[in-house]
């Protein structure tokens, strides 16, 4: 979390998020981050893969993206398509800015 917590308080500055964009960001940022190897990931197909945090957290599952169904209800009631894609593109720009803060 201390690692993240930086560059998300420069990219998120003042910016007015309703709860479910922070949710968003925030289940964004956390799947990356789970699914970082916690060892040397090897390129050889014969080699095992390395481990996640995401096989601690979610154990037999095969760490493939998803969205919770809450998500989904969130996309199914939104009433203006235009205000939800200026939204997405909003959210889209804040998490490259944060991921460029975070690589420095």
């Amino acid at each position: 979390m201390r690692s993240i917590r930086e560059p998300l308080r420069k990219t998120l500055g003042r910016a007015l998020l309703t709860l479910e964009e922070l949710s968003t960001i925030l289940t964004e940022i956390e799947s990356v981050i789970n699914k970082r190897p916690i060892t040397y990931d090897s390129d050889e197909l014969d080699e095992p893969r390395a481990i996640t945090p995401s096989h601690f957290l979610l154990p037999g599952h095969r760490n493939t993206g998803f969205l919770p169904e809450y998500f989904l209800d969130l996309f199914v009631s939104a009433s203006d398509r235009v205000t939800l894609s200026r939204r997405k593109l909003f959210q889209t720009k804040l998490l490259k800015q944060l991921w460029v803060r975070w690589k420095e």
